[in-house]
């Protein structure tokens, strides 16, 4: 399945991280690249609040069957990356 986090330009990936996965984590460096120092508090904490909720097994009621992006932030990233990240 792979992980990924991406911090402004750096991006960490897991060992078995696909390509759709690294093109997603590029959408979250073009989102920083256009909100600069509002990226932490609009994107970077949301995001990781409903990273953390997914995949840590706190799914219950509403979050039991939902698509990572199902979250509009994550939308907007994969979006973004697999527009402007071909072949990351």
């Amino acid at each position: 399945m792979g992980c990924g986090i991406s911090l402004g330009n750096i991006v960490i990936l897991g060992l078995n991280t696909t390509g759709a996965l690294k093109q997603h984590e590029f959408g979250h460096c073009i989102q920083s690249r256009i909100l600069g120092p509002f990226y932490l508090l609009l994107i970077g904490t949301p995001s990781f609040m409903w990273a953390t909720v997914l995949t840590t097994g706190w799914k219950h009621g509403y979050f039991r069957n939902v698509n990572y992006d199902a979250f509009f932030i994550e939308r907007s990233a994969t979006k973004l990356g697999c527009k402007c990240g071909d072949g990351v």
